[in-house]
């Protein structure tokens, strides 16, 4: 018969055991939740959300805007920006609740992404797009940033809402977005 591991082996083994794990479930989790709804892509591109997943888009090099009479909503991002990085998860819930799910006006979500604005962004088609923006709002153009497109026509350019507590909200950025949306159909004798 063997001898039994005294205390110190004990403890390797368990953290190796422990360690093991660990690895194996950094591997599985994100392979599994990697199905389903993805609402933030991390690399530079023009990406439109077609049958629940993103598609990138060649422009080339030329400003993004959409080819038909549908409603887009599109979020201009940076990698590198702080504001960016707490809008996102407000992003993935309004697009998870609200976007996906309750979407009676059938908006496609759009994410135009660069590192840096126009002055760092590798991709040609959002270069090209971020491009377009900053030129167009001047000093009003930052990110995060939104814009919303329908029937060829732009109906609403502006910076995510903030609640009263100055955070950004899902909930807020759909009624923000119905609201524009419904007011803009109504006028224009397309609901």
């Amino acid at each position: 018969m063997g001898k039994m591991p005294n205390a110190k082996q004990l403890a390797v083994i368990i953290i190796g055991i422990a360690f093991i794990s660990l690895m194996v479930f950094a591997i599985v989790v994100p392979i599994f939740s990697g199905f389903g709804i993805q609402p933030i892509v991390n690399s530079e591109g023009v990406y439109v959300y077609y049958h629940n997943k993103w598609i990138k888009e060649n422009t080339n090099n030329t400003a993004w805007f959409p080819k038909d009479n549908g409603t887009y909503l599109i979020y201009l991002r940076n990698l590198n920006c702080p504001a960016c990085q707490n809008f996102d998860p407000v992003w993935s819930e309004y697009m998870t609740n609200y976007l996906l799910s309750k979407n009676p006006y059938n908006i496609t979500p759009v994410e135009i992404v660069c590192t840096y604005f126009s002055s760092s962004c590798t991709d040609p088609s959002a270069k090209a797009t971020f491009s377009f923006y900053e030129q167009l709002l001047g000093n009003y153009f930052g990110t995060p940033y939104l814009v919303l497109i329908s029937n060829l026509s732009f109906i609403y350019y502006n910076f995510p809402p903030i609640n009263n507590t100055g955070y950004f909200d899902a909930s807020l950025l759909n009624q923000t977005i119905s609201t524009v949306l419904y007011n803009y159909l109504n006028k224009n004798g397309t609901s």
